[in-house]
């Protein structure tokens, strides 16, 4: 199991404190930020995938994907 969410919690929270910034380089800091955002995309990927193969599709009985409500 990977730690993604764990891991983007963390990065996260080392990018909204002031006091820990200091201690990265400017790069350092533009790297973690690229990674996070690449992260939390891969996890809505990862997440989406997982929905889609348990069953949770977008479509009806009748098989069409249109709300009912629309």
């Amino acid at each position: 199991m990977s730690l993604g969410k764990r891991t983007i919690n963390l990065v996260k929270k080392l990018l909204s404190n002031e006091n820990k910034r200091k201690l990265y380089t400017q790069e350092e800091l533009r790297y973690m930020e690229v990674q996070l955002k690449r992260l939390i995309e891969t996890r809505k990927q990862r997440k989406e995938r997982h929905k889609l193969e348990k069953g949770f599709k977008p479509e009806t009985s009748a098989g069409n994907t249109e709300n009912y409500d629309d």
